[in-house]
């Protein structure tokens, strides 16, 4: 499974690339919103994008925005340690999003990214 994993804390792109790199995934990181536009448009199939909602240069909402006008069909996950009404809010035009609150523990974001694969 290829995954577009994009959040602009560097600990929490680690720790999260870390562990789904141990559970066999294929991780390429971005650090911010514009970065992971330009990785998501270099032509790869994306099986799963991972967006942190707030990033510097374009935020999670951008980049939803912009991947989901390319590729309706696309799948997508959004974590954020933002308030939840802001997030869910935003979300609810977009209800094949998965939505992971931050924090999460490494079994929480298996599991939700585990629900991607089928």
């Amino acid at each position: 499974m290829r995954i577009l994993l994009a959040d602009d804390d560097e600990l929490v792109l680690e720790s999260i690339k870390t562990a789904l790199e141990l559970r066999g995934f294929h991780v390429t990181e971005a650090s911010d919103g514009e970065e992971a536009l330009e990785k998501y448009s270099q032509g790869k199939q994306w099986d799963l994008v991972i967006l942190d909602l707030v990033m510097p240069e374009r935020d999670g909402e951008s980049v939803l925005n912009e991947i989901k006008r390319s590729n309706p069909t696309a799948k997508v996950m959004v974590i954020s340690g933002a308030g939840k009404t802001r997030s869910y809010r935003f979300l609810k035009t977009f209800p094949d999003v998965e939505f992971l609150p931050k924090p999460f523990t490494t079994p929480r974001l298996l599991s939700a990214v585990d629900r991607f694969r089928y």
